[in-house]
């Protein structure tokens, strides 16, 4: 029995368990009987849904604190999984889903510990319900919420340290420590807890993500510098013909003008 191809919504999800576990709906006939088609079809069911779930995940992962909330999408979704691997009788299927809704309807942490804490309890349940899917279906999940080699640009400065191999850098992305913001605001001893890092090996990790940062800020201060350059060396070429050219000539000058001097400023706080 083939389900490939299939594209529902949480209103055909609805409509199709408005025939499951009643007293007035009509008995599966043929293979259906057998439990292992019923969860294949819940299962496949499911899978149509992994981008929603997957995405809520992202969004988790790269937000603040307290920031990303579920909507009601990926909660009804999750409601309407919930009761078709209810009445399917899917057990693992229910459980899996059964976790990852307690655990998102629990709500996303404010403080920072809590919030890393939170990121490994929702990825891990996730993973279990991915397990339970279709290989096309886990693989997609899978690659929403897992760590992709050289996919983020902090995560590759810090697999240059002594002791940062692959494991480590998945248990940093897990706990959501995979931007500049998230890793050089962290207290040491947050990031060894969360990971599992030795102190001192997430003392390096704080540490040249802060010298990251200051490199990258640096670096755009330079190439906006560059631009600067760039634009007032074509702003003698012009000749506007109108008035109203000339009012928005005058403006890019203007404009230029401040954007140097606000560039100076950050140099000058740069070299004190």
């Amino acid at each position: 029995m083939s389900f490939s191809g299939l594209d529902f919504s949480e209103g055909d999800l609805n409509s199709l368990l408005s025939g499951l576990g009643t007293d007035d709906a009509e008995p599966f006939e043929g293979e259906l009987e057998a439990s292992d088609e019923l969860h294949a079809l819940a299962r496949t069911l499911s899978g149509q849904y992994v981008d929603v779930v997957g995405a809520f995940v992202r969004q988790v992962f790269s937000s603040r604190p307290g920031r990303a909330q579920p909507g009601n999408q990926v909660l009804g979704a999750l409601d309407a999984l919930l009761r078709l691997s209810k009445e399917t009788g899917d057990v693992p299927l229910q459980s899996a889903l059964s976790t990852v809704h307690e655990v998102i309807t629990a709500g996303v942490p404010e403080h920072r510990r809590d919030f890393n804490r939170f990121l490994t309890q929702l990825r891990d349940a996730v993973l279990v319900f991915a397990d339970l899917l279709r290989e096309e279906d886990a693989e997609r999940l899978k690659g929403l919420i897992l760590y992709q080699d050289r996919s983020l640009p902090l995560l590759e400065e810090l697999a240059n340290l002594r002791g940062i191999g692959p494991k480590r850098l998945e248990r940093l992305y897990c706990a959501g420590l995979f931007t500049i913001e998230a890793v050089a605001e962290a207290d040491p001893g947050d990031v060894a807890e969360v990971t599992g890092l030795p102190r001192k090996l997430a003392e390096q990790v704080v540490e040249s993500t802060r010298e990251f940062a200051e490199r990258q800020r640096r670096s755009c201060v330079v190439e906006l510098h560059q631009r600067v350059q760039e634009f007032h060396a074509v702003l003698p070429r012009l000749n506007p013909s109108n008035e109203d050219d000339r009012r928005i000539l005058e403006l890019a000058r203007q404009t230029l003008a401040e954007l140097q001097s606000a560039l100076s400023q950050i140099e000058q706080a740069t070299t004190r």
